[in-house]
């Protein structure tokens, strides 16, 4: 009977580690979140460089750099007549990833799935931009994109994501965005 407490209280100690950890990640998105918002209203954000517009885990733009790729794109169309098309992608249901994997097979697969988006994407039209936009969230820019054809590639890249087998150690696993 002791066993099988001890077996509890260690499940429980990992799921509590397993929400803080979720907590950690989410205030960390918050507080890119409100450096973005301090940083666009005192209109500096070319000043910061490139460490804080980086995501750490995958290299891509986060929320800061996405302002300044947005910025960029305000800056060069001074008429604004070129279209802009956005794609959101949010991986389905991937706190099942980090709880029965862990934190870190779950940041593997992050990095997994934005090489996948970046490889999906097409990059012949001019401004494609991929940025991750926190937890498992990413948006891709398509410059001079009308709705139907960024939906035509939101659609290709949901189909690719969903034919993929993820390997990860000893495991393998679908994901669906």
């Amino acid at each position: 009977d002791g066993t099988a407490e001890v077996e509890n209280r260690g499940k429980q100690l990992l799921e509590h580690i397993g929400s803080l950890l979720v907590c950690t990640h989410a205030l960390r998105d918050r507080i890119v979140d409100l450096l973005a918002m301090l940083i666009r209203e005192g209109k500096a954000l070319d000043t910061y460089g490139p460490v804080v517009q980086r995501d750490a885990s995958t290299g891509l733009p986060n929320r800061i750099g996405l302002e300044t790729l947005l910025s960029g794109w305000w800056r060069e169309d001074e008429q604004r007549t070129r279209v802009l098309s956005a794609i959101v992608v949010d991986i389905d249901r991937f706190g099942r990833v980090n709880q029965r994997l862990s934190a870190r097979s779950g940041d593997r697969t992050i990095l997994a799935v934005s090489q996948l988006i970046d490889e999906t994407i097409v990059k012949d039209r001019g401004f494609e931009r991929l940025a991750r936009i926190g937890g498992e969230s990413f948006i891709i820019l398509q410059g001079d994109v009308g709705p139907h054809q960024a939906l035509t590639a939101a659609e290709r890249l949901r189909q690719s994501i969903e034919a993929t087998t993820f390997h990860l150690d000893d495991t393998e696993f679908d994901l669906t965005v």
